[in-house]
């Protein structure tokens, strides 16, 4: 392996030029962010790298620094070492900033390395940022070598994995909505489907963000359509298993959004209209509201019942209708005066 080259900033380090693994693996438990340090240091990448504009002067050398990384990953995976694995994972982070040197790493095999570490000892949290840069890849390989790492994540979840922080689960959710490209073409295409274990999963994972008292806009925004493409993506013969995904779009049909309740009044005309006489009342799962801090939030003193009566009797004669004849007009016109109510 060629050693790398030398400058002032590796003049302390002379006496262990070599792998990058046995020169981290023999420093001393240090405080955070030393090891990542010594390690940029050892490969010649400038400190300021952290900054983007750092980066351009790693271009010429990103072969070499390209296989030292992954040269290190597999020894330290080998010796199940993760301190010295969420070192090179922080330097994957700080290189894929680029997408040049991202393009680099993915030609050099990045995501097979990290598909191993799902469910090790590695800092997650790390792991996730990683997915969520290379799901922003045009590759449609790469994304869907990304589904398959975030629905191990997802199906089969260790109980060091149970529980995510708050930035890591937004990390995830935001992969998947970059990857939803990926999704679709998935679900169009004949030859392949997409797992009902892996539909659930996601719905799951993006109600239990909900459920949080504290919910971040930017969560609210790549979580939602995720949501309406997994009830979307879901086989007819299997819709009961979105009862949770459903109730919770029922729920933004009282947004004070109007763009927003006219989307999710769309994805309900065309899941599965029923003609009015069809309807049975109390078979709705009233009574079953598993976010009552959003529920109560759209609830107005007075005649509730009779409105919520009206408006559904309403909906469901225009769903009916639409599903008849195809008139988009009057039923985008109906629906909106529908929602204006309540």
């Amino acid at each position: 392996m060629p050693s790398p080259p030398m400058d002032q900033s590796q003049s302390t380090s002379q006496a262990h030029v070599g792998d990058l693994y046995t020169y981290l693996s023999t420093r001393p438990q240090s405080r955070s962010g030393s090891l990542e340090l010594l390690a940029c240091r050892f490969l010649g990448i400038p400190e300021r790298a952290r900054q983007r504009s750092g980066l351009r002067k790693v271009h010429a050398r990103m072969t070499e620094i390209s296989g030292h990384l992954s040269d290190t990953a597999d020894a330290a995976y080998t010796r199940q070492d993760w301190r010295i694995i969420d070192v090179i994972l922080d330097l994957w982070v700080c290189l894929c900033a680029d997408a040049a040197l991202k393009r680099d790493l993915l030609q050099d095999g990045l995501v097979p390395m990290t598909l191993r570490l799902i469910n090790t000892g590695v800092n997650h949290a790390l792991l996730v940022q990683l997915f969520e840069l290379l799901a922003q890849d045009d590759a449609r390989s790469v994304k869907i070598e990304i589904l398959d790492i975030i629905s191990a994540v997802l199906t089969r979840r260790r109980p060091s994995w149970c529980h995510y922080e708050t930035r890591t689960s937004v990390s995830i959710v935001v992969a998947l909505y970059h990857c939803l490209d990926a999704i679709l073409s998935l679900t169009s295409d004949t030859s392949t489907t997409l797992s009902i274990e892996f539909i659930l999963s996601v719905i799951a994972f993006n109600l239990e963000i909900f459920q949080q008292p504290r919910v971040s806009y930017k969560t609210v925004l790549y979580a939602i359509p995720l949501l309406i493409l997994c009830v979307r993506s879901c086989p007819a013969e299997r819709m009961e298993s979105m009862g949770p995904a459903l109730e919770f779009l029922a729920v933004l049909t009282g947004s004070h959004n109007i763009r927003l309740r006219c989307a999710i009044a769309w994805i309900f005309s065309v899941l599965g209209p029923t003609p009015p006489s069809a309807a049975q009342p109390g078979s709705s799962g009233a009574g079953q509201v598993h976010f009552p801090h959003l529920a109560a939030s759209r609830a107005r003193p007075g005649g509730e019942s009779a409105l919520i009566k009206e408006c559904a009797r309403a909906s469901l004669t225009l769903v009916w209708l639409l599903a008849k004849d195809g008139d988009f007009r009057r039923f985008g016109i109906g629906i909106a005066d529908v929602l204006m109510r309540g």
